[in-house]
């Protein structure tokens, strides 16, 4: 049984690394880690309480797409896989909150979408360069 992280954000080359590794990479009896990276929480901030609306409306969103992606994936593939979702609030780079959070959860493998179009694939890059997990990096043909 492995334990993948998938990274998610708000982009379709996201939705489809979700996808991809769902269809492909996940298998009975897997765990996946959806998690999505956002800014602002500062050290020593953990209530939700002193979340401001900005960043709950931004949570409640990625909450809703990993859902949404969730659901459209059960529909069609029929697999035990046990799912978390984590949000990660992070006064850091996010690629390194991001690889910080692989590690901790001592997952098996990091999943990461490659957007094609931006100019700059700085995330995926960094991953593969500075993770102490295996990582893959899913680039889609089309989108």
């Amino acid at each position: 049984m492995s334990h993948y992280v998938i990274g998610l954000d708000l982009t379709d080359a996201s939705s489809f690394t979700f996808t991809w590794a769902y269809r492909h990479l996940l298998s009975d009896g897997d765990t996946a880690t959806i998690i999505t990276v956002l800014p602002g929480w500062t050290e020593g901030t953990t209530k939700v309480s002193e979340l401001t609306p900005e960043m709950s409306a931004a949570e409640s969103l990625a909450q809703e797409r990993a859902n949404n992606l969730l659901l459209e994936m059960e529909k069609t593939e029929k697999r035990q896989i046990e799912t978390y979702f984590r949000v990660v609030h992070a006064d850091q780079d996010p690629r390194v909150a991001l690889c910080n959070a692989a590690v901790n959860l001592k997952a098996s493998t990091l999943v990461l979408g490659y957007d094609q179009k931006k100019s700059s694939h700085d995330f995926g890059a960094y991953c593969l360069d500075h993770c102490q997990v295996p990582v893959v990096v899913v680039r889609p043909t089309l989108l």
